[in-house]
């Protein structure tokens, strides 16, 4: 009998596990438990990687949301390590993939297809890469994933909810020694746009800007330090911001001419990757280890996440157009126990009360020591609502103290 793929991945995850203690988590999703006053009320959570048979998935990790101006869902994400050549796609039309996840929804969230951005049957040929990131500005998405020495850019352009449109690819080349790293970061404000690649060892970045249409670089610039780019959301706005991350601390430098041109503005003290988002007033907010920065004009204010106790990992967060700010983290009560998944949503300088909600289904079962992702992510919908995703392990190997088989899941507030 010629096996399945869906056979295959089983017999791998066998294969890689042969001998070892494995423990096995929930491929499902649950209710939420009751909301703590203060906290955003959640939906259903939603299993975003396909379901296939025997409670078995082609799994992923290290996903992105992003949600665009009719509140269209976009979500990449890496394939599992066990599929680094090819994985199993039953979207697919031979059922398999060689390139990244990309997922789109057209139902705020509750179910999910295949984005296929790529010239038709590429996504059984092309292998991933080594990151990828996805933002929107009004009708416009932009998907990028770094290759090596370059980063493609995918433009998808909306004309209502579930019509989508193809707006092209670029190639952008970044022009570092050394190639890119694992890290990616893209703006765009529904015109101009901005494309960001650190190269190995996040000393410098490479910053591309991509003409309103998407199709070509217009300038490039490189800066210090491992960089994230933001953009001003206002219509008549054209100012860009990089935050980016040495040894001395985080630089934030500007661009008021669409990401033509960018100049030093101030620093920051952290030592934290810091990423960045821009309110809908055009306040630059900075998050970097624990600690969230509100900056206009030339004035930092900085406040405490007051994470929940214990250890906090892979923390994100999105300012939503009511100027509401949505963060999600990992976060373990102490070492050895499970990692879960928490979620809060608060006014700029009100303290977050952090919801648990899926206290009983735990991101990463006990015993692990890290989270089954690098990080959360989070976006809001033009209504305020935040979308959230994040990785959820579905079987770990306790003796080699790593995941095997993870799933991506999503989740929606109902209060903004």
């Amino acid at each position: 009998m010629t096996p399945t793929p869906r056979r295959l991945l089983a017999a791998v995850l066998a294969t890689a596990v042969a001998g070892g203690a494995l423990v096995a988590g929930p491929a499902v999703a649950h209710n939420p438990r009751e909301t703590p006053k203060g906290a955003p009320r959640m939906d259903l959570e939603v299993m975003v990687t396909p379901e296939l048979e025997g409670r078995i998935t082609p799994g992923g990790t290290d996903p992105v949301v992003s949600v665009d101006g009719f509140g269209n869902r976009f979500v990449v994400a890496r394939k599992e390590d066990t599929q680094t050549a090819v994985g199993v796609d039953p979207g697919a039309r031979t059922a398999t993939r060689a390139s990244a996840w990309a997922w789109t929804s057209f139902d705020d969230g509750l179910t999910w297809q295949n984005l296929d951005v790529l010239p038709r049957g590429a996504e059984q040929l092309l292998p991933q890469g080594t990151a990828r990131d996805v933002t929107s500005a009004g009708a416009v998405t932009l998907l990028a994933e770094d290759r090596g020495a370059v980063v493609v850019v995918h433009r998808v352009v909306a004309a209502g909810k579930g019509r989508l449109a193809d707006g092209g690819t670029t190639v952008v080349s970044p022009g570092l020694p050394g190639g890119t790293s694992s890290r990616v970061s893209l703006a765009t404000n529904g015109r101009d746009a901005v494309v960001a690649a650190a190269n190995t060892g996040a000393a410098s970045t490479g910053l591309a800007r991509l003409d309103p249409a998407g199709t070509a670089v217009t300038v490039q610039t490189t800066l210090a330090g491992a960089c994230d780019v933001a953009a001003d959301p206002r219509p008549a706005a054209a100012t860009f911001w990089a935050v980016c991350t040495d040894d001395a601390g985080i630089a934030l430098h500007r661009s008021r001419d669409g990401g033509a041109t960018f100049g030093a503005v101030t620093r920051l003290p952290g030592t934290a990757q810091a990423v960045a988002d821009v309110g809908p007033d055009g306040t630059l907010f900075v998050l970097s280890g624990r600690t969230l920065t509100r900056y206009r004009g030339a004035r930092a204010t900085a406040q405490d996440l007051a994470l929940p106790r214990g250890e906090a990992r892979g923390t994100a967060f999105a300012v939503s157009a009511r100027g509401r700010v949505a963060a999600t983290t990992y976060t373990r009560a102490a070492p050895g126990e499970g990692w879960h998944v928490q979620v809060a949503l608060f006014s700029p300088g009100s303290r977050p009360v952090w919801y648990d909600f899926a206290d009983h289904d735990p991101a990463a079962p006990a015993g692990a020591s890290q989270p089954p992702s690098v990080a959360t992510s989070v976006d809001t919908d033009p209504q305020g609502r935040l979308q959230m995703v994040w990785s959820s392990t579905f079987l770990q190997s306790a003796e080699l103290d790593r995941p095997l088989l993870r799933n991506v899941f999503t989740a929606r507030s109902v209060t903004t």
